[in-house]
């Protein structure tokens, strides 16, 4: 019933927090409903909180609309490759996914928030949007 992936939570709880941290905070695990990572009574032993989104929700799960994003942005610079020629290493492609994870973390010049913080700030008003719209199709 457990997978694989069961021996990494107690590796996965050292990687996300400080050593501050590690025992004042209860971490939380946020996942979709992926088969391998329902496995509450682990998290529960290693001290890990887990909170489920529904899954391929960009309303309600905010890492859907990261993935959109993403994907968005990796399609326009693909395109430039093609015009332009060029081809990419498997690592190359792994560099670019990284550094524009790295970017959506960054605070643009005049704003307030990074992408995240913008997207997790406006989670109560899509949540009110789709409570409105009886969970339906909210859209952003």
């Amino acid at each position: 019933m457990f997978s694989v992936g069961v021996c990494y939570v107690p590796a996965l709880k050292r990687a996300a927090m400080t050593p501050l941290q590690r025992n004042a905070v209860r971490s939380k695990i946020w996942h979709d409903n992926e088969g391998f990572l329902l496995i509450p009574a682990e998290y529960r032993r290693c001290g890990l909180q887990s909170v489920r989104f529904p899954p391929n929700s960009g309303d309600l799960n905010p890492i859907e609309t990261v993935w959109a994003r993403l994907r968005f942005d990796l399609a326009r610079r693909a395109r430039d490759d093609l015009k332009a020629r060029r081809t990419l290493t498997n690592q190359q492609f792994k560099q670019r996914v990284s550094h524009l994870l790295i970017l959506y973390s960054m605070q643009r010049e005049g704003e307030r928030w990074n992408y995240y913080q913008r997207l997790l700030r406006s989670m109560p008003a899509r949540l009110a949007k789709c409570r409105a719209n009886r969970f339906g199709p909210c859209g952003k």
